[in-house]
């Protein structure tokens, strides 16, 4: 089997931040600044374009844990909240200019995952811990990093699951329909191989590009 996309970009991605050495400074100076235990703990959060209410969510958590006595660790959390970018060209002076900054302990965000997957090389070599709450694709976690940890199931699990519900469901033949991105292509087909192995027959399958409004042509094929 073919090595999948995110899998070489991650060892382009290695490579290329191997090269420079900076990165061990960076990761040398975030070390010694936690050491001191001092100050704030600051933590960035990326703004999704959707506008979401996750940035809600995690104001809500550190509200509460500022009115917790002690606080957390006795310190107080300060946030840096940032927009985040379509894509990693877009985003990668904001992933930088956190990296360079010693005093970040955390990266939560980056909605898509052909954002999270190479910013998670940038926050694994800085030594940054980096949480993104909505990235399934399964090579996120596949690197075997210390500093990246996955919020939500992978692609593999959530597929298995569907396969499940389809199993108990009682279907015996399926079609799948899909956008023609790296998240929806590896979900359709992790889903096909997992239904296939518990015995649904795969009839037909079509995708279709993200900016399409008529779907009828596509849907006309399952007839």
């Amino acid at each position: 089997m073919s090595m999948p996309f995110y899998g070489w970009l991650i060892i382009f991605l290695l490579l290329l931040a191997g090269c420079n050495a900076d990165y061990e400074s960076i990761a040398e100076r975030r070390l010694e600044y936690a050491k001191k235990n001092k100050g704030d703990i600051v933590i960035a959060v990326f703004q999704d374009f959707d506008n979401s209410n996750y940035i809600s969510g995690v104001l809500l958590a550190v509200e509460e844990i500022r009115q917790r006595q002690g606080g957390l660790l006795g310190r107080n959390i300060k946030l840096l909240i940032e927009q985040d970018g379509l894509d990693f060209d877009s985003i990668k002076p904001t992933i930088r200019r956190i990296a360079v900054n010693p005093q970040v302990s955390a990266v939560l965000g980056h909605r898509s995952s052909k954002v999270a997957i190479p910013a998670s090389v940038v926050y694994e070599k800085s030594h940054i811990l980096f949480l993104p709450p909505f990235a399934t694709v399964k090579g996120l976690t596949a690197h075997n990093f210390n500093y990246v940890f996955r919020m939500l199931p992978a692609n593999q699990i959530l597929a298995d699951q569907m396969a499940n519900v389809a199993t108990t469901l009682g279907y015996k033949k399926i079609v799948t329909l899909y956008a023609r991105d790296d998240y929806s292509r590896e979900l359709a087909f992790l889903f096909e191989e997992a239904a296939i192995r518990q015995g649904i027959k795969l009839v037909h399958h079509a995708s279709f590009f993200d900016k399409n409004v008529n779907f009828r042509p596509v849907i006309s094929q399952f007839n």
